[in-house]
């Protein structure tokens, strides 16, 4: 612990507060949006060893602490309670610590789910089709999934969203599944699915 309060003591020395040190530590673009260049050795060489986790504490130890930790979870009465798992809310704009990194991976999983099922609708993605009174080109995942070709079919959709979205697919399964011992099982032989 005393190792803790001299960086800490140095840090405020300079003036500076404990989130200035991690933003500068790791940013990697100046004010100006200018790439940062010319790093120190020490800095460049600590900053590579624990991005690529070649330290006993690496990322995924640190956000696990970050989660765990109470102090990050917004009194009931604050504005940011709310915020847990936002995807309306930019999550650099949350301060929290608990809201801000649930939401920074629920949009970091909706961009993901979005960019993918943009790729899956495109002519070489594997939904696609034709409209059936002209040649214009519709893809099948706007609007009505149902609405698909006569040569296709529902189990040829649930391929390939099994296949090429499989985070979706999963989220699914488990959403569908609650029961772990099931999941493992249905993942194989899922549920089949129920359109309305």
């Amino acid at each position: 612990m005393r190792k803790l309060e001299r960086i800490l003591n140095v840090i405020q020395d300079e003036d500076w507060s404990f989130g200035k040190f991690l933003y500068h530590f790791f940013r990697t673009k100046d004010e100006d949006g200018v790439e940062i260049k010319g790093r120190t050795k020490k800095h460049a060489g600590m900053l590579s060893i624990f991005m690529h986790g070649s330290t006993k504490y690496h990322t995924a130890c640190i956000l696990k602490e970050w989660i765990r930790n109470p102090i990050g979870i917004p009194d009931s009465s604050h504005d940011e309670y709310s915020d847990m798992f936002s995807v309306t809310k930019l999550f650099e704009s949350i301060h929290h610590a608990r809201p801000a990194l649930t939401s920074f991976a629920a949009q970091l999983v909706k961009e993901h789910l979005l960019l993918t099922a943009k790729s899956i609708v495109s002519p070489n993605g594997g939904l696609h089709r034709e409209q059936a009174d002209q040649n214009e080109e519709v893809p099948i995942l706007e609007g009505d999934v149902v609405a698909v070709s006569e040569k296709s079919t529902l189990e040829k959709t649930q391929s390939v969203i099994e296949k090429k979205l499989s985070l979706m697919w999963h989220y699914c399964l488990a959403v569908a599944t609650p029961n772990r011992k099931n999941r493992l099982s249905r993942a194989k032989n899922p549920p089949k699915m129920v359109v309305h």
